[in-house]
């Protein structure tokens, strides 16, 4: 299977950031400390060839910052987070997907937040992740690719087959 590498990742962050929020992202070497315990993840699934999955996860007070710039609004409320976030993790699988072998859908994706909680994407292993910071806030990137032999696209697909 193609691989999204761990500089492609800075390389899309880079983007992103600079297109959407008119501002340069600092790659760093681990996951920086954020100031709460609070984080809000955006979860994203290619479906197809590759079987794959992209998680955005970063604080929710950078999750906060970005909705304020994406929206306009002074006080972004915990849904406005969730949404910009979802979609911060929407163009994120957009572009490693672009980069990967065809053909492949995004799921529409899931947002979870709090401060204890574990995201597990069952028959999928984590081989690239990327540590980014703006504004002292920690931002990260793990991408996911199927391990096991059911993949979610076969399990999607027998599931269909099903309803006939």
């Amino acid at each position: 299977m193609n691989r999204i590498s761990v500089s492609d990742l800075g390389e899309i962050m880079g983007n992103i950031w600079t297109s959407f929020l008119d501002s340069a992202i600092e790659p760093c070497e681990a996951e920086p400390a954020a100031r709460g315990h609070q984080f809000v993840s955006g979860v994203v699934h290619l479906m197809g060839k590759p079987d794959a999955a992209v998680v955005v996860r970063c604080s929710f007070a950078l999750g906060r910052m970005v909705t304020a710039i994406m929206t306009g609004a002074d006080e972004p409320t915990a849904e406005d987070v969730a949404d910009a976030v979802g979609e911060l993790a929407n163009l994120t699988a957009g572009a490693v997907q672009a980069l990967l072998p065809s053909p492949s859908e995004l799921t529409p994706p899931t947002v979870v937040e709090g401060d204890d909680f574990q995201l597990c994407l069952p028959h999928h292993r984590a081989y690239a992740t990327a540590h980014f910071q703006w504004e002292s806030e920690p931002l990260t990137i793990v991408c996911y690719e199927a391990s096991g032999p059911n993949s979610a696209a076969e399990l999607h697909a027998a599931g269909n087959s099903d309803e006939a």
